[in-house]
């Protein structure tokens, strides 16, 4: 895994950010002509082509829509989204990806919300939100669904905060 995290949706992360994303990528190895993902297919991963060249082909009709090559980021859309993958990625030569689970996804967006630059009328950023806010509260050892103490505070104050910080950044223009 030497390939270095480029393009839009790294944009914004600096040197350190981007090894420790990097830290959580898995390799996937494909020969030529095998199927990393088919159409219909929920997503729960994103890659990144390494080395060698994907061929998209339409989900309905299987008609060529291009090609994904080294660098190239594929499957970002349905991650966020959680639909179903909408095209089927064929190696056309023995191709490398390298695999960043859902999970770890939005976990580095927790981090760095740079990544999840969500603009404020995407129908899925509630969703993307309130996932965040869960892995805040469980990364802080904060109940997820905080419940009353004492005096009317309530645990997880902090997780609270955290998704607010999380929903201004996103909300920024130009983010």
């Amino acid at each position: 895994m030497s390939g270095e995290l480029r393009g839009p949706l790294f944009d914004g992360l600096d040197w350190a950010a981007r090894q420790e994303l990097h830290a959580q990528l898995r390799p996937v190895v494909l020969a030529a002509g095998e199927v990393l993902c088919h159409a219909g297919d929920l997503s729960d991963s994103l890659y990144v082509v390494e080395r060698g060249v994907l061929r998209v082909l339409d989900g309905a009709r299987d008609a060529p829509l291009g090609r994904q090559r080294a660098g190239d980021v594929v499957g970002e859309v349905a991650l966020l989204t959680r639909e179903p993958r909408t095209a089927t990625l064929v190696a056309d030569m023995p191709t490398e990806v390298l695999e960043l689970s859902r999970d770890d996804f939005l976990l580095a967006a927790v981090r760095y919300p740079v990544l999840v630059r969500v603009p404020a009328e995407c129908p899925y950023r509630s969703e993307l939100l309130a996932y965040c806010d869960r892995q805040v509260a469980v990364a802080h050892g904060d109940d997820p669904a905080p419940e009353p103490r004492a005096g009317g505070v309530r645990r997880g104050r902090g997780v609270r905060e955290q998704h607010r910080r999380l929903d201004r950044r996103l909300a920024r223009p130009g983010s």
